[in-house]
This record gives structure tokens, C-alpha cells and sequence, in this order.
């Protein structure tokens, strides 16, 4: 974590050659956390310096375990958050370094079998 001039915590990732994977994380957290569904970070910040790219989040202070039920109720909230578009994502992004294609579908079962088992 980093800290601000007034006390605020960030979380910082940064990677040289990582600005798609480090872009997509942006913006996948930032369209969780526009549901107001389920607690991520709040992101703050996405770009490039020199040859590193960064994305900066809110820090967030994991302490104690919450209720499992809870987190599974926000969960289930935040998958009938959806695109008129169908079952995707506009950017595809990763999940580590595997690529994970976002391409959208009619209906998940598709989405789930083309791009996450038929991988």
C-alpha cells in the first residue's frame, strides 16, 4: 500500500509491458464497483509511465471474515447486473497471464461453454 499526503491508502500494481492486462483489470473492477452491488476497490487511476503501466485502487483492509451468506447474496445481486448487449464484456482480459476472451453472446450458457470451457 501507498500512502497520500492525507493519510488515504492505495493498492499500486504495476508491470512493464502489462497495459492491456493492467487496462481490463481497470476496468472490469470499475464496472463491479459502479453496480454498488458487492464491496471491490474503488478504482483510481489507470495509465503508463515510461515503460511501466499501473492501475491504482482503493485500499482496501481485509480484517476478520464476513458473512459467507452475505457475500454470496452480493455475488448472486451482482451477476443480474447485465448488458442489453447479452453475456460478455467490451475488452477482453486475464485471468493471470491466461487470456480470457469477453466476446458477447446470447445467453451465458454459450458465453460459459465458448469462452471459459472451450478454452
Amino acid at each position: 500500500a501507498v500512502m497520500d499526503q492525507d493519510g488515504n491508502k492505495y493498492f499500486v500494481k504495476a508491470a512493464a509491458g502489462g497495459a492491456d492486462m493492467l487496462k481490463a483489470e481497470y476496468m472490469g473492477v470499475k464496472e463491479m464497483f459502479e453496480t454498488h452491488t458487492i464491496r471491490v476497490p474503488e478504482p483510481v487511476a489507470y495509465g503508463t509511465h515510461q515503460s511501466r503501466a499501473f492501475v491504482i485502487f482503493e485500499y482496501l483492509d481485509f480484517v476478520g471474515s464476513g458473512s459467507q451468506f452475505e457475500l454470496g447474496r452480493q455475488v448472486a445481486k451482482l451477476h443480474r447486473s447485465f448488458s442489453d448487449k447479452g453475456f460478455g464484456f467490451h475488452i477482453d482480459n486475464t485471468c493471470g497471464a491466461t487470456p480470457q476472451p469477453n466476446g458477447w453472446m446470447d445467453n451465458w450458457v454459450d458465453f460459459w461453454d465458448t469462452h471459459r470451457l472451450g478454452q
